[in-house]
Formats: structure tokens, C-alpha cells, sequence
């Protein structure tokens, strides 16, 4: 995610350290998302990109992207960041085209992000315009992080994955931030499932 929605944004509720380990016991399924858009309010903005990593016990990632036409013009700025041009969004599908192959995609899944609100948000304001009701657990890689990788000199995505050593490639882009985003829940899962990390009061 490269914009931020402007005005005040309540995250999802953080869930307990020993919640989040209770979780984990039942193997539940992974969706790492990011969302590229071409502002942070909607409206009037609209999500122009998304990218999924899909993370299922004992199985191989799988990951979806596409390109949506916004029918808007992308400002100059978030073209600059994202290296989306308008000429690349111009003949891609409409969001509504792919509604339904999102919503499989997330079924019976925990979505995950960095943090998590922006992207949820944008989601389901598009699913809404697609006709879809669409609501899903929320995990915060951001959250989960702040007590499972205490001490770390920033919680941004970038360069929380720089000081644990995860390369960062294609930012700013919707697959690329969701593949870290999966690199970084993967430290955080690593270190959660460790036995020997006592609990802290909140």
C-alpha cells in the first residue's frame, strides 16, 4: 500500500499474543494483501491494483495480482511511487470483473496486512460496489510485530524488513509489498510458535 487514507482510521482489534498462538494450533489459511490506489480517500479514489499471497500449512504460496481501470486519472505523485501509468490501467478490467475470483481467493481465510486497515477498507469498499457483502478476520502484521519483534528501530514495512534482513523488491507495488508483507508474517509466525517466549501483559 502506498497511500494512506486521510483522516482518522481505527485498526482491527490486536489480538492477544496467546490468541494469536491459539490461532495458529488449527493451521487456519493466509491471505497477505496489498492494495495500491490511486489516492488514500474514497471516494472519490479507487484501488487500481491488488496483490495476494495466499499461505496454507504445509503447502506451496499462491498468489494473485491484477491491474484494475480506475475511471480516474492517477495523479502525477502516486504514478511517480507506484510506476503505475495511466496507459497501464487504461485497457485493464474493471474491479467488479474479478469480484467473484476474490472473494474464493479469501474464503474461510484471515487476512493479513501492513497494516492491515488501509487495505481491508479498500477492499471491501470495492467489493461493496461490486454488489458483494464482504467481511473477514483481520490480522496486522504491524501489531503482531510491535511484541513478537520488540526493539526494532521502525515498524515501517520497509525498513522493519531491511533490519531482519528480508530483501525488498518491487515496492510500491501490489504483489511485491504483499510478498514482503508474507516474508515479514513469516518471521512473526517463526517466532510465535516458540515455547519458550513468555507472555507479556499487553
Amino acid at each position: 500500500m502506498s497511500v494512506r487514507r486521510a483522516g482518522r482510521e481505527q485498526g482491527p482489534r490486536p489480538l492477544a499474543p496467546e490468541e494469536f498462538r491459539n490461532l495458529l494450533r488449527i493451521n487456519p489459511t493466509f491471505v497477505v494483501l496489498d492494495v495500491e490506489a490511486t489516492g488514500g480517500k474514497f471516494p472519490p479514489e479507487r484501488m487500481m491494483e491488488l496483490g495476494m499471497v495466499r499461505i496454507k500449512p504445509e503447502e506451496s504460496w499462491t498468489t494473485w495480482e491484477s491491474l484494475f481501470n480506475p475511471d480516474r486519472e492517477i495523479p502525477p505523485y502516486v504514478a511517480d511511487l507506484t510506476g503505475i501509468r495511466q496507459s497501464m490501467v487504461q485497457s485493464a478490467p474493471r474491479f467488479q470483473h474479478y469480484a467473484e475470483v476474490i472473494k474464493e481467493f479469501t474464503q474461510d481465510c484471515w487476512l493479513v496486512g501492513h497494516p492491515v486497515t488501509f487495505d481491508y477498507r479498500y477492499l471491501r469498499y470495492e467489493m461493496g460496489l461490486a454488489g458483494h457483502d464482504f467481511v473477514r478476520p483481520l490480522l496486522c502484521t504491524q501489531q503482531l510485530a510491535r511484541f513478537f519483534l520488540p526493539e526494532q528501530p521502525s515498524y515501517s514495512l520497509g525498513k522493519l524488513c531491511r533490519a531482519l534482513g528480508i530483501e525488498t523488491h518491487e515496492r510500491h507495488r501490489a504483489l511485491g509489498d504483499a510478498q514482503l508483507t508474507a516474508f515479514l508474517f513469516q518471521c512473526i509466525l517463526d517466532v510465535a510458535m516458540r515455547e519458550d517466549l513468555p507472555l507479556q501483559p499487553e
